[in-house]
């Protein structure tokens, strides 16, 4: 009876150990088929976030291309301002010069025409005409300062 009892025991054993290989083997698979559903799960998360990046990237390059023509145009804009006011202030230098030469030639022409105008007579006749007004406004204030009759040295002051 000790074989058939062995035999009995060993057999227990095994349905024991396939029984428990099977209850592991159930969760094995359970936690191997969670471990794929989450995995499935990361994958479409990580194509929703590559799929974002992608279209960041490219919207970056995009604003970049167009960041860099704005740049390639605002220095062919202050290219063009430079020569202007290189230009400018050539052409600034150039009038001034034509100015002060004008000027010069004013002065100049001012001169003849003051030293002409002092030779003629109407030169003389207007200074004659302009100091008669003065001479009888001497005389009037001489006449309302009584004072001003009998001293010698007058005061400019009453004038």
């Amino acid at each position: 009876m000790d074989a058939e009892m062995e035999k009995a025991e060993i057999s227990s054993l095994m349905y024991r150990a396939i029984g428990h290989w099977g209850h592991s083997g159930a969760l094995i698979s359970g936690a191997t088929n969670i471990f794929v559903k989450e995995f499935e799960s990361w994958k479409e998360a990580k194509k929703e976030k590559d799929s974002r990046i992608e279209n960041l990237e490219n919207e970056l390059s995009s604003l970049r291309v167009t960041c860099e023509n704005r740049i390639a145009d605002l220095n062919a804009e202050v290219s063009g301002i430079r020569a202007k006011v290189a230009e400018s202030q050539k052409e600034s230098g150039a009038l001034k010069k034509e100015n002060e030469d004008l000027n010069l030639e004013l002065l100049l022409a001012r001169g003849d025409i003051v030293a002409e105008y002092k030779k003629s007579q109407d030169y003389d006749q207007a200074i004659a005409d302009a100091g008669a007004p003065e001479v009888l406004r001497c005389w009037i204030v001489a006449e309302r300062e009584p004072w001003m009759h009998y001293t010698p040295m007058a005061p400019s002051q009453g004038y």
